[in-house]
């Protein structure tokens, strides 16, 4: 039973990773293409099917033989709660077979936070297509923001504030909004490739017939990050769907803090991770000011994070459980790990500036 793998599966992609039972970093691949919360029963199932395919070999090429020498499965996937059985997580499960072995269901956001921080205090604010906050406090007890969510939508998210800036641009478009939602949209036309924003809105609808409904999101995300450099420039209307993009995550880190009672800890690390995060480092700096303003007893520092949530889910396959293995594990783990040009999605990729 030497090898023990762990999955992160998120809307779009699945990140995988395999270590030896002593710690030692095997290999990792990444999967795209893979929709695991949108997709029909039928198709999930043949998913799983050929994920499982993938995986054993996977192994086989690595010299591990079958799948039945997985000593330990650890996934993470959005929109989980981890105190509930999935029944996604719980299919997959199994039709591994896994038998004795430990099976470990985990949020992204859980596993962002381990990967992170590596089991010490602090808030972990993801901000990309979702949304989320996750934080644990020196008691190791923890709170998470948008648990019961698929993320998609959630006030603050990446896709919230394209959906935001659709609408806005939209009416300006259709010259049914105001002067300065009619600027918006013209802003907006000067980010993009089409003349204007009815043919950029001909163009998503017209994905959408073709690449269904992860096209759209990809518009609307786009569309988002557009909105943050629109905003950075003056325009009102993008300031107006930003400020309170920036309230809900303001939002989540509060009650984060009040729940966990971080007020009373010396040194919080504050970490954002996640697409938005990463390319639109004004909406960090904002909710950065703004906590500064509501919570001046609350003694966070930013942080940059160490690594993305499939090394966390590697520490959860290690333990058997969601809470970290022997020290001596972890080390080996994270000492073995290959260089971030080599395997760039194993480490965190965040704004750490303010």
């Amino acid at each position: 039973m030497g090898v023990r793998v762990g999955i992160v599966g998120s809307l779009s992609r699945s990140n995988i990773i395999f270590t030896h039972e002593n710690g030692k970093y095997i290999d990792s691949t990444e999967a795209r293409g893979i929709h695991w919360r949108v997709s029909s029963s039928a198709a999930l199932t043949n998913h799983i099917s050929n994920l499982i395919e993938s995986l054993a070999q996977q192994l086989g090429r690595m010299r591990w033989g079958r799948w039945d020498q997985c000593g330990a499965l650890a996934i993470a996937m959005s929109g989980v709660d981890p105190s509930y059985p999935d029944p996604v997580l719980q299919s997959l499960a199994v039709q591994l077979r896994l038998g004795g072995s430990p099976f470990v269901q985990s949020s992204v956001a859980e596993a962002g936070h381990r990967g992170a921080l590596l089991m010490n205090p602090g808030i972990v604010v993801r901000c990309g297509i979702g949304c989320s906050v996750f934080g644990m406090n020196s008691d190791r007890e923890t709170h998470q923001t948008n648990a019961f969510s698929s993320l998609i939508g959630v006030p603050g998210s990446g896709y919230s504030i394209g959906q935001q800036a659709f609408w806005v641009a939209q009416k300006g478009a259709d010259c049914r909004g105001t002067h300065e939602e009619e600027e918006f949209a013209q802003h907006i036309v000067e980010c993009i490739s089409d003349k204007d924003f009815r043919t950029f809105s001909r163009r998503v609808e017209d994905d959408r017939r073709l690449g269904g409904f992860h096209v759209v999101m990809q518009h609307v995300y786009d569309l988002a990050e557009k909105c943050v450099a629109v905003a950075d420039k003056g325009d009102p209307a993008a300031e107006a769907i930003l400020d309170a993009a920036v309230q809900e995550l303001v939002l989540g880190v509060e009650a984060v803090s009040d729940a966990l009672h971080l007020e009373r800890e010396n040194d919080i690390p504050l970490v954002f991770r996640g697409g938005m995060a990463r390319n639109c480092h004004s909406l960090c700096g904002r909710v950065v000011a703004r906590l500064r303003e509501s919570k001046p007893k609350l003694a966070f520092r930013v942080k940059q994070g160490k690594f993305s949530p499939i090394v966390g889910v590697a520490l959860f396959a290690l333990a058997g459980d969601r809470t970290l293995p022997p020290k001596e594990l972890a080390e080996e783990l994270l000492g073995s790990l290959p260089g971030e040009e080599e395997s760039p999605f194993l480490y965190a990729s965040t704004y750490f500036g303010g």
